[in-house]
């Protein structure tokens, strides 16, 4: 084969690699307290650009508990970006015994159609989510920011769960300082508070290059101005 057919060849099937690997994208959507808003569709494509897809799903948790304790939900049956049924993985959401969790309702900031929809559903302020049985071996976490009609700081903290296998990116931590961004997905890079507080503002969390076969993902929107809390996260297969 000359050598020019062959770089063709390989560029094809670099494409389709990269194409699966979009498909096989992996979105939880926290609905807040008002669900008929703030539940996508199955065809509604949400995400910040890079990593936008369809098939999200869609979690609930309880409100049984007046002091945010005792909510929690979970998924054990979740989808991919094509809508098939990612076997063995799990995702759980609740409070730890020192912090607290509520299904909310918040504000546009800018964004539209299935973005807003994703947006305005959202969980805080101090969640902690435990996705378990990750397929792949390489991935990026995305975890999205959301708020009321007041911005805030927070902090997101990725670890492995358990005994799991793998690692999970370091620094281990990021800071975000939620504020107007015209409805566009900042991600977030501080390392400290401080930082954050003097940034131009982000909405985003991305922890790129995990192999933990299971994580956790620690969520603190009580940080400085008004609470905060999370609206989605995604997983994200990486080469």
């Amino acid at each position: 084969m000359k050598a020019r057919n062959l770089l063709g060849v390989l560029a094809i099937l670099a494409l389709a690699g990269a194409a699966v690997a979009a498909e096989k994208r992996i979105g939880v959507n926290f609905v807040g307290a008002a669900p008929e808003s703030q539940t996508l569709a199955a065809d509604a494509v949400a995400g910040a650009e890079e990593v936008a897809q369809a098939h999200w799903n869609n979690l609930e948790i309880t409100q049984d508990d007046a002091n945010g304790h005792g909510n929690s939900g979970g998924l054990e049956k979740v989808v991919d970006g094509t809508g098939g049924v990612v076997r063995g993985l799990s995702v759980m959401v609740a409070a730890t015994e020192s912090t607290q969790v509520w299904p909310v309702t918040g504000a546009g900031w800018g964004f539209e159609g299935a973005n807003l929809t994703m947006q305005l559903g959202h969980l805080h302020p101090q969640a902690r989510i435990t996705v378990k049985g990750i397929p792949y071996a390489k991935y990026d976490v995305y975890a999205y920011a959301a708020a009321g009609d007041n911005g805030g700081q927070g902090s997101v903290t990725i670890a492995v769960a358990g005994t799991a296998t793998g690692k999970v990116a370091l620094p281990p931590i990021r800071f975000y300082n939620f504020k107007w961004l015209g409805g566009k997905f900042v991600p977030a890079t501080a390392t400290t508070l401080e930082e954050a507080q003097k940034s131009e503002g982000s909405n985003c969390v991305v922890f790129k290059g995990n192999s933990a076969k299971a994580f956790t993902l620690d969520w603190d929107g009580k940080l400085g101005g008004g609470w905060t809390g999370v609206s989605a996260i995604q997983i994200v297969p990486a080469p």
